[in-house]
């Protein structure tokens, strides 16, 4: 176990919202194996890092610790700020190879 590196430092996690097919295009953007392939991202900057704009919540983290797990790195990390978009968009979650919108409970 060992202390983050530089004081202070973290990192921003986002929250995507919308349909199926909005996420799977940022979705993809991300994954790109292109050398810029943030260069179409509409990102905002926050305190640890930029946000995706068209996020539905973005929660800005502080590292506390790292553990080194052979070729890995596991990162613990604190929120310390969330920020909720107004819009009434689902978030969504990746699961089997799609996303999905999270859904409400229902009642009965």
């Amino acid at each position: 176990m060992r202390k983050p590196a530089y004081p202070r430092c973290g990192f921003d996690l986002d929250s995507l919202g919308g349909t199926n097919r909005t996420a799977n295009s940022a979705g993809e953007c991300f994954a790109s194996k292109t050398e810029d392939r943030f260069a179409d991202a509409r990102l905002s900057p926050r305190d640890f890092g930029p946000a995706i704009e068209d996020a539905v919540a973005w929660i800005d983290c502080e590292i506390e610790v790292e553990h080194e797990a052979g070729d890995h790195l596991i990162v613990l990390a604190r929120a310390v700020a969330l920020e909720a978009s107004r819009e009434t968009v689902e978030p969504l979650v990746f699961f089997r190879g799609t996303y999905s919108p999270l859904g409400r409970p229902q009642n009965g």
